[in-house]
């Protein structure tokens, strides 16, 4: 679970997460993500993510 988190940002092709990161197929249960903060990115192949990523 990700709660309250603050600020994530991506620049030149980075990963700026706020929230939650669980490839696909990995772990059990449950993931959740509330209140999330800001998350940005710039620049070619950069991301940005605020809730729950499973790539």
């Amino acid at each position: 679970m990700a709660a309250d988190t603050g600020r994530a940002e991506a620049t030149d092709g980075g990963n700026a997460n706020a929230g939650v990161r669980r490839p696909a197929g990995a772990g059990s249960g449950s993931a959740t993500a509330e209140r999330t903060g800001e998350a940005t990115s710039d620049g070619a192949g950069s991301r940005a993510n605020t809730g729950i990523d499973h790539s």
